[in-house]
């Protein structure tokens, strides 16, 4: 590259030299296997492509939708549970002991007892 570079500054480029040559492309060979010739019947040459199943490989699609059923039915579940257990939080911060204001009420409690003492 540096040297095409040289020989454009240069005005010395050999066109010709610089021609990328052709790639060549492998071509592909298909391999067709032909079914035994059985008489009184019309022989197909079977096709190169694969052809997709229309039913999963582990069983039918019934049981697939049965089983995402299930999947789908625990969710729910547990989404029941967790709204449960969010309403149950106590979100009143104004009513839950801060540590100064444990120690308050400790100083207030002792101050009480020994007045009453």
């Amino acid at each position: 590259m540096d040297n095409m570079i040289v020989d454009i500054l240069n005005s010395q480029l050999n066109e010709r030299f610089w021609d990328g040559l052709p790639c060549t492309e492998g071509q592909k060979r298909k391999y067709q296997v032909r079914a035994p010739a059985v008489p009184n019947t019309v022989d197909e040459i079977p096709s190169t492509k694969r052809k997709m199943d229309k039913e999963p490989a582990g069983g039918c699609a019934s049981e697939m939708v049965t089983a995402h059923n299930a999947a789908i039915l625990g969710l729910v579940e547990s989404i029941k549970i967790l709204t449960e257990k969010v309403e149950r939080i106590d979100v009143s911060v104004a009513e839950k002991p801060t540590p100064r204001r444990m120690r308050m009420m400790v100083i207030v409690a002792t101050t009480w007892c020994d007045l009453s003492d």
